[in-house]
């Protein structure tokens, strides 16, 4: 007999280690489009280095990731947490603008993840 217990914990840990590495995925993603603007189109090399760096790292975690998540629904997660932390680390760390636009679009944003969270329609091989 199997133990209830164990299924439930594999199954929610293999859930949690993909939102980690997706969570991951994305801060290095975020971290080479910051640096993008450091570079001075790609002039100064340390930056330009951080750059490839961050998006082949995050590359690759994406292609593990998309083992067991929906193309889509990666997509929409991925764009959507990296604009919205792009935006805010903007607002934070170089002074750029905010306004009401701007928290608007970020709050749809955000609502829209957290939709995307609800959706009950979920394939039999995929892991969340």
């Amino acid at each position: 007999m199997v133990n209830s217990a164990f299924v439930i914990s594999r199954i929610y840990g293999g859930v949690l280690k993909i939102y980690l590495l997706l969570i991951i995925a994305i801060g290095f993603e975020v971290t080479g489009t910051l640096f993008m603007g450091l570079s001075n189109g790609f002039s100064k090399v340390g930056p330009t280095i951080v750059v490839f760096s961050c998006y082949l790292i995050a590359l690759i975690l994406s292609i593990v990731i998309l083992k067991k998540m929906e193309v889509g629904y990666f997509n929409a997660i991925w764009s959507g947490a990296g604009t919205v932390l792009v935006i805010l680390l903007g607002i934070l760390l170089f002074n750029e603008s905010i306004n009401f636009l701007k928290l608007f679009g970020i709050s749809s944003i955000v609502i829209g993840i957290l939709l995307l969270n609800l959706r009950t329609n979920k394939k039999k091989s995929e892991v969340i």
